[in-house]
This record gives C-alpha cells, structure tokens and sequence, in this order.
C-alpha cells in the first residue's frame, strides 16, 4: 500500500505576486501550447522579494462551461535585464454558475533561464493560485515555490 504523502505549507516559499492583462493586439509568446485552442496573449507585472519584472504571456485552454484545462507559456523580463521563461499547466474553474465572469485558477510552472543570476529557478517548480475576472480580462495570481 502507497502511502500519500502530503504537502507541508512550510515547505513552501513566496516568489511573487503576478497581474497578468490580456491585450488584443499582443502577438502569442508560441504558437506551440501544450494542450487546448489558443485563447490570447498579453503582459502583466511580477512583484516580489527575488523577482521583479514584466511578463509577456499566451494563453491555451480546452474550453468548458465550468472546468478548463489550461496552458499559460510566458517570458519574464526581469527589472535587471534577465529572460525567464515559464510553462504553467493547470485548471480555470468556474465557482459560481451565477458569476460566470470570475474564475479560480491553479497551476504547477518549470521555469528556465540561462541567466546565472535566476539559475536557482531551473531547479525548483513553482505552484500558482489566482483568481480572473473576465469582465476586464484580468488574472491575479500569487506564485510559491515548491521545495524538496
């Protein structure tokens, strides 16, 4: 018999917070989503203890009326000059029949970077909880790393 080991909180750590806005005229990060139809791009803004910076993200979802699977690829432009890449994989849900604008979202990101300054990313996944408004296409999103 397995034995589920479960997730210590204090074993994870705050990276950043993310404000992610869709823009029409942003053109897609890739083409090359993971799972689901290309929904849209746009930028946002990082702000943390370690990482600060601008994001330039696509969007791939497999639609639904209450549970998408989703693919958000993005590139992080630190304030000090550095690339990131990040590849997230999770699920939108809508909570709320009656609200059929705000959605719950949660994901597992791989980030990769080249630059030495961020290589402690390469080795380390990060987990994203957020919430969007599809009124004003907006996504607020709180990102943590996972540590062994």
């Amino acid at each position: 018999m397995t034995t589920l080991k479960m997730l210590d909180s204090r074993k994870m750590a705050f990276l950043f917070d993310m404000k992610l806005h869709y823009r029409k005229e942003k053109p897609p990060v890739t083409m090359d989503g993971k799972l689901g139809e290309y929904i849209g791009s746009g930028d946002g803004t990082l702000n943390g203890l370690r990482i600060n910076g601008n994001v330039h993200w696509t969007l791939f979802e497999a639609q639904t009326e209450t549970v998408c699977p989703a693919n958000l690829i993005g590139l992080i432009t630190t304030d000090d000059n550095a690339e990131i890449k990040l590849d997230a994989i999770g699920f939108f849900m809508r909570p709320d029949p009656a609200d059929p604008y705000r959605w719950v979202n949660s994901a597992a990101i791989r980030f990769v970077t080249a630059d030495e300054r961020y290589a402690w990313l390469n080795s380390i996944l990060g987990v994203w909880r957020g919430e969007t408004d599809g009124r004003i296409w907006r996504h607020d999103i709180q990102v943590h790393a996972i540590s062994a």
